[in-house]
């Protein structure tokens, strides 16, 4: 019994608690992280939650009071540009919540290879993190951008990209690992400032200026910027990929002087490659189900020849549309499709030799692209109201 006291009173003596927690109100809680180069000096820009500005009564939109605030910092290296933001703060930077990390135009062109090394290496950077470059602009820009849906900005965009593509959440690893393995060119999301929107409400000032999903950057082996690829190039590039499911298509019908819209499911893609000598052929094959949401054409669905003729059509739009997205990536010579993992795997001791040079030779690959997309469903069947309203 006397060495069972004794136990607990020299248990009582070493136990001393948290002695180095640190409570929420002392803690500056970052949601966004910005980077930008200017004049030789990495700039840090920081999207912070002012959290009295949360509660119950409090509804969306950034309301009368901001829900955060931005600070800034610049520094020779990342590093040093934090270490200066916290000059400014009263409360330590809490990196826990963080959700995404921009990159300016310029950093980017300049090259991300430094920034890529330390958020690799801190291991409080989540791989989970959202990472986007600011195409025509800076970081700074987004992250003191209002955004009429969200108290906080930063999660605006994080939604978006949610919304939108797939790979959300997931952007600093899959770059990653594009960055080190062979055939494929690393990319990242793009956003954008729309600036002068046509204002609803002229008081909302708000509305001047919002924050658009802009497609991807691809980069060189020294993970510098090379160019751009727009968001309809994107969506084709993650079919290829075999990245989606579903996907919202517009196709023109020149014929008829119209267009349908098409709701595509169950897509499925094979590629594969051919080598002949020096040349590459890149097969590409598009498959999957449809049902028409709009028709705006003057055929009548209810009859089954119109149907096939309009899935002729909008297969023809889909193959163009592919060549359109390949041929993109072609002209900034960046395989962002991942083509060069297929000609590794089928001809391997072809590629140690081909590996070195595969971008340029990726730019002149011959592409080979077949659609075989099967209308399932065309909606109420009947005449296009167009048409009833000649008859009476």
């Amino acid at each position: 019994m006397r060495c069972a006291k004794l136990l607990l009173c020299i248990s009582l003596i070493t136990l001393t608690g948290c002695w180095d927690r640190k409570e929420l109100n002392d803690r500056a809680i970052l949601l966004g992280w910005g980077m930008d180069y200017k004049a030789g000096m990495y700039h840090a820009t920081a999207q912070l939650a002012t959290t009295s500005q949360f509660s119950a009564e409090q509804g969306g939109g950034a309301g009368k009071t901001s829900s955060f605030v931005t600070s800034v910092g610049k520094g020779k290296n990342i590093r040093s540009a934090a270490d200066d933001m916290d000059l400014r703060l009263s409360r330590s930077l809490f990196a826990g919540h963080r959700r995404s990390i921009l990159i300016g135009e310029d950093l980017a062109k300049h090259g991300i290879a430094k920034v890529i090394d330390e958020y690799s290496r801190y291991i409080i950077v989540r791989l989970r993190t959202d990472m986007f470059i600011v195409k025509g602009g800076t970081a700074n820009d987004i992250l003191k951008q209002q955004y009429p849906f969200e108290r906080i900005p930063v999660l605006g965009i994080f939604k978006i990209h949610s919304h939108l593509v797939i790979g959300a959440e997931t952007a600093l690893r899959d770059f990653l690992i594009a960055a080190s393995s062979e055939g494929s060119t690393p990319v990242l999301p793009v956003l954008q400032v729309l600036k002068n929107v046509e204002k609803e409400n002229k008081k909302n000032k708000a509305n001047e200026s919002t924050i658009i999903f802009a497609g991807i950057a691809a980069f060189d082996e020294q993970l510098k910027l090379i160019g751009y690829l727009d968001a309809k190039t994107n969506a084709m590039r993650h079919w290829i990929m075999g990245n989606i499911k579903d996907l919202s298509l517009t196709p023109d019908v020149p014929e008829e002087h119209g267009n349908m819209s098409v709701d595509s499911r169950q897509l499925k893609s094979k590629v594969t490659v051919d080598l002949k000598g020096d040349n590459v052929t890149i097969n590409i094959r598009l498959s999957g189900n449809g049902n028409i949401l709009e028709n705006n054409t003057k055929l009548d669905l209810a009859k089954s020849d119109n149907i096939m003729y309009l899935q002729k059509a909008l297969n023809k739009d889909v193959e163009k549309e592919a060549q359109n997205a390949v041929q993109k990536a072609q002209k900034i010579k960046a395989d962002v499709f991942g083509f060069g993992e297929f000609v590794h795997r089928k001809y391997p001791k072809r590629w140690k030799t081909m590996q070195k040079n595969w971008q340029q030779t990726f730019a002149r690959a011959k592409i080979e692209v077949v659609s075989d997309i099967i209308i399932r469903k065309t909606g109420q069947l009947g005449e296009p109201l167009q048409l009833k309203k000649k008859k009476s």
